[in-house]
């Protein structure tokens, strides 16, 4: 018997957490077990989470202006995809870009070694005809097709908001 009134005595002052289901005092405001706030700002107690959800109790971070996203791909093509989280986009073109870099440097080479021989022989070397010759490589135009893409693939991905409008 008095077993029952010490219970009757402890449910009057204390419930279970919501979350963690572990005793604490009814007025808590924060539950001292799994550190869960209780009530919100508004002083409104928090909703039983549905089952199977997760609990966030930090909101999700703001997505990038798009003039960062610009000056991020501006710096590494493809660094706005992955800014955004399109990580699979993001890495196959700045891979792609790296590719065509590395490609066109092979062209390179072979240019500034022809240019070297020849000034080594005393022949006069035409600039233009040289720097001509570095832009003219299948690998520099798919690079700065891909680099043009970057940018154009951040209007595709950006999340708009919907009071602004979809194109530019």
């Amino acid at each position: 018997m008095n077993m029952q009134r010490e219970t009757d005595a402890s449910d009057q002052t204390t419930r279970k957490c919501p979350f963690c289901a572990e005793l604490i005092m009814k007025a808590a405001i924060k539950c001292r077990f799994c550190q869960t706030m209780l009530v919100d700002e508004s002083g409104n107690p928090v909703s039983m989470p549905i089952a199977g959800t997760k609990i966030s109790l930090n909101p999700p971070p703001a997505s990038p202006s798009i003039w960062t996203l610009l000056i991020w791909n501006v710096l590494c093509p493809g660094a706005a995809a992955l800014k955004l989280g399109h990580r699979m986009r993001g890495w196959l073109i700045i891979g792609a870009v790296v590719a065509c870099m590395l490609l066109w440097t092979k062209e390179v080479m072979v240019v500034v070694n022809q240019a070297v021989s020849a000034a080594q022989t005393g022949k006069a070397i035409n600039v233009h005809d040289t720097a001509q010759s570095l832009q003219s490589g299948i690998w520099y135009d798919l690079m700065v097709y891909i680099y043009l893409y970057s940018f154009i693939d951040i209007l595709f991905i950006y999340p708009w908001k919907s009071g602004k409008s979809d194109s530019l």
